[in-house]
């Protein structure tokens, strides 16, 4: 009688601890981003140069894989908790790294070729989230903070800080 309680206790343990890792992922694929909000038309491309599919709320982003929205779309991905990344209109937008390392570091890398992103990076108490970016022009880097990106059919890039510091490295200076 005694040993069939330990069992239900030690089962209702590793029920619980299953439901908690379940519940802190859900939504979440490992080195993987998905789309939370879409408005309009976006396509994505798979690393092995696949032909472009439509994207819909739910689909996962991988490393390698490369955006479009079409026209005014807007899209916005989440990257685990702490990154989300909005893109705006006709925006070609490709992730090129997403990797957790040790000691809790969340490291995503991204190319913009054109168009209009936002990013907010929030810190966790069990994450330390790095996003870089990389335009035709420059590469932006941040950690913890909310900004703008916007990138002109010719490269150019703009960039907009809300909250925090953003580190812009172009033409050989960085700011």
């Amino acid at each position: 009688m005694e040993e069939t309680m330990s069992r239900k206790h030690h089962l209702l343990r590793v029920s619980l601890f299953c439901l908690v890792v379940l519940a802190t992922s859900a939504g979440h694929a490992f080195g993987a981003a998905r789309v939370t909000l879409l408005h309009g038309k976006a396509k994505i491309r798979g690393r092995m140069g696949s032909s472009y599919r439509p994207v819909r709320v739910g689909t996962v982003i991988r490393t390698g894989d490369r955006l479009r929205t079409v026209g005014e779309c807007k899209l916005e991905m989440q990257m685990d908790a702490c990154i989300t990344v909005r893109l705006g209109p006709d925006a070609d937008y490709t992730l090129e790294q997403l990797d957790r390392a040790a000691g809790a570091v969340l490291t995503v890398h991204a190319r913009l070729l054109t168009g209009r992103a936002w990013a907010v990076i929030e810190r966790a108490l069990h994450m330390r989230p790095r996003l870089r970016v990389r335009t035709p022009s420059a590469v932006i880097g941040v950690r913890g903070t909310t900004f703008r990106l916007d990138v002109s059919e010719r490269g150019d890039t703009d960039v907009f800080a809300y909250e925090g510091t953003v580190q812009v490295e172009a033409a050989g200076q960085t700011v």
